[in-house]
């Protein structure tokens, strides 16, 4: 039996299908909150990128610890890696968000694959310099 319910977790939907009884909602809601508490307070920046890449989030038993729909902007959490001993992935989905937002604005690049758009990228900003001392 899955009982579904959703939730405003720091001005994000969160749709979570919990087919697990040994797995307490309130226990998933409260990590992914102190998860997105953690990158409000530490890169604030992300957090704002989060809400505006992302529709929601979606909570549930899937085969990857995280994916992301572009058709519908959801980023799927893996039900029982939301409740791990480490933090929940979502943050990693938010790349192939932002990829998708770049696809929809330069559609005049034609078909790219997102390994190609992250080349691209890489050019436009430039080598990532070290805080070398010269000799």
């Amino acid at each position: 039996m899955t009982a579904v319910s959703t939730h405003l977790l720091r001005g994000l939907a969160v749709s979570v299908h919990n087919t697990r009884p040994e797995i307490a909602t309130p226990a998933v809601l409260e990590r992914l909150e102190r998860a997105l508490g953690l990158i409000d307070r530490y890169t604030p920046h992300y957090g704002r990128h989060l809400r505006r890449d992302f529709a929601g989030l979606r909570v549930e038993r899937y085969a990857c610890r995280g994916a992301f729909f572009p058709d519908s902007r959801i980023c799927l959490v893996e039900l029982p890696a939301a409740i791990a001993s480490y933090e929940p992935c979502f943050p990693v989905q938010r790349p192939p968000a932002r990829l998708n937002e770049i696809r929809a604005i330069r559609c005049s690049w034609g078909r790219r694959t997102a390994a190609s758009l992250r080349r691209q990228r890489a050019i436009q900003i430039g080598p990532v310099s070290r805080n070398m001392k010269s000799a």
